[in-house]
């Protein structure tokens, strides 16, 4: 038998607008050859195609250079280990590198199933039925952009622990949704160095991550509803517990921001529309799909409510309009944007509504950050312990399911058991602080 050559070289592919391109290796033997994907995102402009590595201008170059040199390395040990048993193929070769069984080992029938059954297949039908239910008005655009980050973060995970670009269902082991939640809150930030997206080089905190890890997991839940695993692997992984306490703002930095004068028009609509929320506890997702007819007036006295289907939930939110509220939809009724887009309120992007409220809480001497969802949580509190409104209420007008996710968004102060108890003691004691039975009977 004559004796094999493996040729190996590094090439580039799939170059995107900003200039990063995915790394391949090229394997060939006897003339055949195939390319395996490394994982690793390079800017064409740091390559030097002679030489097949990093330029130094490049700050990751020692990292990418020294894993490339690697993987040359594994793929000859391979190479020498399956020369001794026979004739070795460049697929073969690939698939022993990748951990792969052998084409040997397996039916054609089932390598074709094997590679058709993958997270991605799952994510894409289940964000193509969600993008039906948008279109349908059942769930919000908000939700459909977040189960499109989870899609994101599947490849992440799929180029730094399986060198591929999408993961196969029958890899997925028990050990899988610790992996991905090691990855996200510890590896990630190294690994998406090489990204220019400033927001995805950073690692996830603990919350964030068990939240996306949840939200995989219900994929891999749907392929086994499906049929296409004999089982969920992650189902013991637990994603509970962890949730940080959102400590909503007092009821006088509310009136600070509120009586503040802005001298800049962009503020000042800012503004409005975070007072908007504290007194309504509509989300951002929410207030920036209001119209007309969300508008509902109710009872004999025609009491002005907004009501509309939380994206997220489905829940109707029920909230009367207390007079800050209709003070500022009055106010922006003849907006330009509003006129021409049909909307209550001129709402800004997401990012450039948080990035203008940072501006806001330092020209009103707020210490915390502000953020949009801050304003429902100060909502709910205002709601719960300073307005006396039951709890089943404000769940109602935030549009929970359950009263216990109202329970995470508003903390019972002591100030209004000390109310209530107040309350208590009076029935039950009166002003001579003797017990009355007859009284409470």
């Amino acid at each position: 038998m004559n004796a094999q050559n493996l040729n190996q070289i590094v090439v580039l592919r799939s170059t995107n607008e900003k200039g990063i391109a995915k790394t391949f290796i090229r394997i060939t033997i006897d003339g055949i050859n195939t390319e395996c994907y490394l994982g690793y995102l390079v800017p064409k402009d740091h390559w030097d195609d002679d030489k097949k590595k990093c330029l130094k201008s490049y700050p990751q170059y020692k990292k990418v250079n020294k894993t490339l040199k690697q993987v040359r390395r594994e793929l000859n040990a391979h190479f020498l280990v399956l020369s001794k048993k026979g004739t070795v193929t460049a697929e073969g070769l690939k698939r022993a590198y990748k951990g792969e069984p052998s084409l040997e080992e397996v039916t054609a029938q089932e390598i074709a199933e094997k590679k058709s059954k993958t997270l991605l297949n799952v994510t894409d039908a289940f964000i193509s039925d969600f993008k039906e239910m948008v279109e349908a008005g059942l769930r919000s655009d908000g939700r459909l952009n977040h189960w499109k980050t989870n899609r994101s973060v599947i490849c992440e995970f799929a180029s730094f622990y399986f060198k591929s670009e999408d993961i196969p269902l029958h890899l997925i082991r028990a050990d899988f949704a610790e992996k991905l939640y090691h990855y996200l809150t510890v590896k990630r930030k190294d690994f998406m160095n090489d990204d220019t997206h400033k927001r995805r080089k950073i690692n996830l905190s603990e919350v964030t991550a068990k939240k996306r890890v949840k939200d995989i997991k219900q994929l891999i839940q749907l392929a086994e509803n499906q049929s296409l695993i004999e089982k969920n692997p992650c189902k013991w992984f637990s994603t509970s517990g962890g949730e940080l306490e959102v400590l909503p703002l007092e009821l006088d930095e509310v009136e600070r921001i509120y009586r503040k004068p802005m001298q800049i028009d962009r503020l000042e609509e800012v503004r409005d529309l975070f007072i908007f929320q504290c007194f309504t506890g509509f989300a951002y997702q929410e207030i920036r799909e209001l119209t007309k007819e969300n508008i509902v007036y109710v009872g004999i006295d025609r009491e002005p409510w907004l009501m509309r289907a939380r994206g997220k939930t489905n829940v109707n939110e029920m909230v009367p309009l207390l007079p800050i509220a209709v003070e500022i939809l009055a106010k922006y009724g003849n907006h330009p944007y509003c006129q021409i887009n049909n909307k209550l309120l001129p709402v800004d992007t997401n990012t450039r509504y948080n990035g203008y409220l940072k501006e806001i809480g330092a020209i009103c001497g707020i210490t915390r950050e502000l953020k949009t969802h801050l304003a429902r949580h100060t909502f709910a509190d205002i709601m719960l312990n300073v307005c006396d409104i039951p709890l089943e209420d404000v769940s109602k007008m935030l549009g929970h399911k359950s009263i216990r996710t109202t329970m995470k968004y508003c903390r019972v102060r002591k100030e209004r058991i000390a109310r209530n108890m107040k309350i208590a003691a009076d029935r039950l004691f009166g002003t001579q602080s003797s017990f009355r039975l007859n009284s409470v009977a």
